[in-house]
């Protein structure tokens, strides 16, 4: 019969429930083996169990392998306990976190093996229904609910995994143990109630436990629980264990609620109390459930009671109060008004062992002083009636300290004055000024100092009214006193009339309190006259409080001599260690009191050193600068021109003086506006201002400019105006747009000149100065000076040409001839302004308007076409480089251009200057021909004007001939090439350049946008534009190119272009759903890009 092996782990299995076979021996379980008499010299290492063929057999199980070997290693397990212990460590399953199959299966055997029920049979006596008195050695029964081999390093390491697989299994083996462990105290417990031990029988052995707790809690760090804190309650508090071993420095909120105060105060030692942390956590225990009045009262007393049995400890004493402090100031801040009260006066007076040390002078100084810490407050009118007895208690000891001239406790007197109120302090120094100097000790000066302290920075009342006489008394022997010397000015001031120096009265630093006392006198109003020693001290002293700058200004008002015995100590130089705003009241009252030329009573050398200091200077600034800041301009101009002009020679205040200046010319700026006329006043400001100026100060643009444009405007006829402004243009750095505004301000002035009376302004002379200044431009100086010339003209009947016969396009260059001038024209401004050509320019007289045309940059047509005239006439080019270097300024590029010119007169000129140059040159003989084709003589003569697009391409085709380096040129050149004759109705190279292939093709798309900007002028432009559906190609282009914000910007400017023609305007609306296209494009996410294009747009509409 063969026995197959399912029946042979079958068979195994059943017999390992049933001991006493050969294999499996009945054992005591979690207890040590019973040790027999006749084999006491056996080893030790076989006399420790019974199962030793299982526990082989269990230790080459391949738990982790094969469901069957675990099963019958578990089976073995729950039969033989005693084999548990000792098995972790024997087969070494690899139990370090990681995620694979084998450590899944070896972690999970594990905690199937630690969750096997607690063998209670074996706590019994074998044979017997009773339980054993001992328990099992702690070792097992840690090795049974959480094993040693690393188990608190593995379970952390798993439970941190970055695998949800392995925190998951790690937690479950974790879980198993804690619930181990529930287990196995129930279990114990039923065996301590079966017992039945009373605490008298079970005391020693519970202590034994306790400290057996204690380590396995140190071991395997769990976190102790509520039900859990009846463990420690046969510990004495002199152990220390409960802090140490039951780890309540990490207590949870939970735990805290299950433990009280009282219990934790007693259980604590003196490390504890030193310990802050200990501390905090009491405080929080005590706290957490809201206390009552009562109840804190009941932890003061407890603590008050330690405090009172250990005052020679001074260090304890001093935890024991930074604990209570902690109490108090906790207690203050969660209980109401009311109760806070009666809870300080609980402490500071019904205390004992508070109050009475604190007047008797038992208790050291640095106690006392944590002690006050503890509930008062100075500001506290309420804390101070509080402790009214005690304080007066230290007030009287320390007049009687005064009068026996020995003064022992004065540390604890300075503790309790500063709750004093005002009367006793006030007595007190009143006292002082009456004893005896030689009773006034060292000690004793140190308290009144206290005292004078304490009256500065607590009380605020009227006045002190102290005999001055009693107070210089005083202050002989405390010269270094500042609340003293502060006292000395109130009742020195005091004595004066209000605003006897000009100024409001102001709210003092000090204001001692009023005692009825020292009212003075009806009538009583003289200061006296103090003494000389005391005035002449006031001048030796290094260093001036506030307080003795009042004493010195109020001395100089109320007694004779003061102040000339203070002019000749400012003279002297001494008072430079001074600082600068305690000097200058006093030099203000003596200048106040003297009157007339006080002034020249100081030294020039010391009045500039005074100011002689970058803090000195920069605060005398700041102080002129906050009074000026609120006056008005014409309120402080005067005054502000004449300082600035008395500082002007001194160079550290150079700032201050711009600033006084600036704010005189901010005055003009508003006087020029007005109508003209000035009093002697207004005179003297203009007067210094030209003093000022004429000197040189860097004055700010923003502040000049106005005044110019002013001047220029209102006053150009006025010669102290022009004085004024002449000198700030040479030392105030302007930038050119503001030289370039002013100046045409100044020539529309000239020419409006010239127009009054042209027969005595139409002078040579007159002219020459002005072909300086004229720059060949657009903008509205140079057509002014131009019409001027023109005026010149037809008044003299003299030819311009003679004078504008030295006219350079540059400053710096020399011109002999006509031809010079062209051949320095500026290649850049001609292709610009072929870019941006003015179409509105007329050959006539008439009046143009002054506000198009400002661009400085572009080149007037009208000018360079009488020139061009006048160079063919008198210097014509005789070669071929010159007339080379004539076409590479661009000039004849912009000639084409004046073809597209709504000026009849312009277009006849410019056809007539081409036609001179048409076949000079043979490179662009073509482009020529291809324009003669284009040209239409009208039925009176003058040939019809040219689309601006056509015009465009042939001067950048010409402009391409002579620049073939140009990556337009080649382009350009293949489609005139292309074709013998130009469409002047299409636009030309549209498709081709807008929708290239070429490498370039993004550059060819940029310039093709620019081109239909530059070409888009009139309503026969946009026609051509119309014809192609140019916009529609434009607008599907941005559509397509999203990203593309160089090409969405450019085709943003061809719309606004667009939108300022009305017919333009209203086809883009009404075929071209243009409202429907700009609302698709604003709401595109990029839209704050465009934010000026769009408000171009929206202003051409």
């Amino acid at each position: 019969m063969v026995i197959t092996s399912q029946q042979m782990l079958c068979i195994i299995f059943s017999s390992l429930s049933v001991h006493d076979l050969d294999w499996a021996f009945g054992d005591r379980g979690w207890y040590p083996r019973d040790i027999d008499a006749d084999v006491v010299d056996e080893p030790k290492k076989s006399r420790k169990i019974y199962n030793k063929i299982l526990s082989n057999i269990l230790k080459s199980l391949k738990v982790n392998e094969d469901a069957r070997q675990q099963e019958l290693a578990s089976k073995i397990l729950m039969a033989c306990p005693e084999l548990g212990a000792g098995y972790w460590h024997a087969v070494a399953l690899t139990l370090e976190p990681r995620l694979s199959s084998k450590w899944i299966a070896n972690i999970a055997f594990f905690g199937l093996v630690i969750s096997q029920p607690v063998p209670v049979s074996s706590f019994l006596i074998p044979g017997n229904n009773i339980y054993q008195p001992d328990p099992p050695p702690l070792s097992t029964i840690l090795e049974s609910i959480l094993p040693s081999v690393s188990t608190k390093v593995h379970f952390s390491k798993g439970l941190q995994s970055m695998s949800h697989l392995v925190q998951h299994c790690t937690a479950l083996a974790l879980a198993r143990c804690l619930t181990k462990l529930s287990c196995v105290f129930r279990t114990f417990q039923d065996v301590e109630s079966a017992l039945e031990e009373d605490e008298t029988e079970s005391s020693s052995a519970c202590i034994h436990n306790a400290y057996e707790l204690v380590d396995w809690l140190r071991f395997v760090d769990p976190k102790l629980q509520p039900q859990d804190i009846d463990l420690f309650e046969n510990l004495h508090p002199a152990s220390s264990l409960m802090w140490e071993g039951g780890d309540l420095k990490t207590a949870s909120r939970q735990l805290l609620q299950a433990l009280s105060f009282d219990w934790m105060f007693t259980q604590s030692s003196e490390a504890d109390m030193v310990n802050q942390q200990c501390r905090e956590i009491m405080l929080e225990c005590l706290f957490l459930r809201s206390p009552t009045r009562v109840q804190i009262e009941h932890a003061v007393c407890i603590i008050a009671h330690d405090i009172c049995s250990i005052m020679e400890r001074e260090s304890l004493v001093c935890d024991l109060l930074l604990l209570l402090s902690a109490i108090m100031q906790r207690a203050l801040g969660e209980l109401s008004k009311e109760d806070g009260a009666r809870l300080k006066e609980f402490v500071l007076l019904r205390a004992p062992s508070i109050h009475g040390p604190s007047m008797s002078g038992d208790l050291s100084d640095t106690i006392q002083e944590a002690l006050l810490d503890v509930s008062l407050r100075p500001s506290s009118e309420g804390d101070r009636t509080m402790v009214s007895s005690i304080c007066t208690y230290w007030t009287e000891s320390f007049k009687a300290s005064i009068q026996s001239g020995s003064l022992q406790t004065g540390r604890s007197i300075q503790l309790w004055l500063s709750y004093t109120d005002p009367d006793n302090l006030l007595n007190i120094v009143d006292h002082a000024c009456d004893a005896n100097n030689i009773a006034l000790t060292p000690s004793v000066l140190e308290v009144l100092g206290f005292a004078f302290n304490t009256l500065r920075g607590s009380f605020t009342c009227a006045s002190s009214r102290i005999p001055i006489s009693q107070l210089l008394g005083l202050y002989r022997v405390l010269p270094d006193s500042e609340v003293l010397e502060e006292m000395i000015a109130i009742a020195v001031t005091s004595h004066l009339p209000p605003c006897h120096d000009g100024r409001h009265p102001q709210a003092k630093t000090l204001n001692f309190y009023l005692l009825p006392r020292y009212l003075p006198a009806s009538g009583s109003s003289q200061l006296g006259v103090l003494p000389s020693d005391f005035i002449s001290g006031l001048f030796q002293k290094a260093i001036w409080t506030e307080s003795t700058s009042r004493i010195v200004s109020g001395l100089v008002y109320g007694q004779s001599g003061v102040a000339k015995e203070f002019v000749a100590w400012f003279n002297s130089g001494t008072w430079t260690t001074i600082p600068f705003e305690h000097v200058l009241p006093a030099v203000h009252a003596v200048l106040d009191s003297l009157g007339g030329d006080a002034i020249n009573l100081f030294h020039d050398t010391v009045t500039i050193a005074l100011f002689d200091h970058a803090t000195r200077k920069q605060q005398l600034a700041n102080l002129l600068q906050k009074n000026m800041q609120r006056l008005a301009v014409d309120q402080f101009a005067l005054e502000s021109v004449c300082i600035a002009s008395r500082l002007q020679s001194f160079s550290p205040l150079a700032d201050l003086v711009t600033e006084l200046s600036e704010r005189g010319l901010q005055w003009v700026v508003r006087h020029f506006s007005g109508p003209e006329g000035e009093d002697e006043e207004d005179q003297l400001i203009l007067t210094q201002l030209t003093k000022i100026s004429k000197q040189g100060f860097k004055a700010k643009t923003y502040i000049v400019e106005p005044l110019l444009t002013t001047t220029l405007q209102n006053r150009l006829a006025d010669t102290v105006a022009l004085d004024i402004g002449i000198a700030l243009l040479q030392c105030s750095p302007f930038k050119p747009v503001v030289v370039n505004r002013a100046l045409d301000l100044i020539i529309r002035f000239i020419a409006a000149l010239f127009r009054l009376h042209p027969t005595n302004t139409c002078q040579p002379s007159h002219v020459m100065s002005l072909v300086r200044i004229y720059g060949g431009t657009i903008s509205a100086s140079d057509r002014n000076l131009l019409n001027i010339f023109r005026l010149f003209e037809a008044e003299r009947l003299t030819p311009i040409s003679s004078i504008l016969v030295k006219w350079s396009p540059s400053p710096g260059i020399s011109i002999s001839s006509q031809l010079d001038a062209v051949q320095n024209m500026d290649p850049i401004r001609m292709l610009r302004t072929c870019h941006v050509f003015p179409i509105w320019r007329r050959m006539s007289d008439e009046q143009e308007d002054e506000k198009v045309g400002l661009d400085e940059q572009v080149c007037d047509p009208l000018f360079v076409a009488l020139l061009v005239a006048k160079m063919f006439t008198h210097h014509p080019p005789t070669s071929s480089l010159e007339l080379v270097q004539m076409f590479r300024s661009n000039i004849f590029s912009l000639l084409i251009r004046c073809l597209s010119t709504k000026d009849e007169k312009i277009r006849a000129a410019s056809f007539g200057l081409l036609a001179r140059v048409w076949g000079s040159v043979e490179h662009a003989l073509y482009i020529f021909n291809l324009l003669k084709n284009l040209i239409k003589p009208s039925s009176d003569g003058p040939p019809l004007r040219l689309p601006s697009f056509t015009s465009l391409i042939l001067s950048h085709a010409l402009r391409g001939v002579f620049y073939p380096s140009n990556f337009i040129y080649p382009c350009t050149a293949r489609f005139l090439l292309q074709r013998p004759e130009l469409d002047v109705t299409d636009v030309p190279m549209l498709y081709g350049m807008l929708y290239g292939s070429s490498d370039d093709w993004k550059k060819e798309r940029g310039w093709t946008v620019r081109f239909l900007f530059d070409g888009m002028m009139s309503t026969e432009d946009w026609k051509v534009l119309k014809r192609r559906h140019t916009w529609d190609l434009l607008s599907s282009l941005v559509q397509s190119s999203v990203r593309d914000q160089a090409l969405r910007r450019a085709v943003l400017e061809v719309l606004a272009n667009l939108t300022s023609n009305v017919q333009a305007a209203t086809s883009l609306v009404l075929k071209s759903s243009l409202l429907s296209w700009i609302e698709m494009q604003v709401q595109l996410p990029h839209i704050n890009e465009d934010t000026l294009a769009w408000l171009k747009i929206l202003e051409t509409f």
